[in-house]
């Protein structure tokens, strides 16, 4: 049985709709787990630049919130740097999804009408894409990554110039850092081969 194409229409916007809301609300987590990112590469960075000051402010502060032992501190800094930046990667990932779905509910939706409704995200958005928008594409999708990388490197050598009592931590730490390479590498292979 065909749906009449009222019914289809109604079907078809009620779908659009709610994948517009997905968007939105993955929008947001993307935008979290960003500023995320930025603030324990930020501690990393104090960790690099000051590390005898720097794990005094930073054992205190995780005493207080978290109870954690002082030899553990940076492990957990780096498998939460690695927790939200998969977590980052599989929202933008998840997030392009939803936009090429939105394409195709636009494509489906457009003979109904005629002009430019529901080519917001599409089409009309697609359209003349403004220069601005495409540097800032770039940055997040190359310069991003890269500047990742780049920062887990200067961390993992700068903790392997430390001397350690046990070599249990940075061996973690290191294991850490080539998983956080490997999801960045995914990532970014996935991002040249998403057209």
């Amino acid at each position: 049985m065909n749906p009449s194409d009222d019914k289809k229409l109604e079907l078809l916007y009620g779908h659009y709709c709610d994948t517009f809301s997905i968007i939105q609300s993955l929008v947001k987590t993307r935008d979290r787990f960003f500023i995320a990112i930025l603030v324990l590469l930020a501690v990393m960075a104090f960790q690099i630049a000051l590390p005898t000051e720097s794990g005094g402010v930073i054992l205190e502060f995780v005493r207080a919130k978290l109870g954690v032992h002082g030899t553990v501190i940076a492990s957990v800094i780096w498998a939460a740097l690695l927790f939200v930046v998969v977590r980052y990667f599989q929202v933008a990932v998840s997030l392009e999804r939803q936009y090429r779905y939105i394409h195709q509910l636009e494509a489906e939706l457009s003979p109904f009408y005629s002009g430019v409704p529901f080519t917001r995200e599409g089409a009309f958005y697609l359209a003349a894409y403004p220069w601005f928008s495409a540097a800032v594409a770039r940055l997040y999708t190359w310069v991003f990554p890269a500047s990742l990388v780049f920062a887990a490197s200067l961390k993992i050598v700068s903790e392997f110039r430390l001397p350690r009592a046990s070599p249990l931590p940075i061996a973690t730490d290191a294991v850490i850092y080539v998983l956080l390479v490997a999801a960045t590498v995914l990532y970014s292979v996935h991002v040249l081969f998403k057209k």
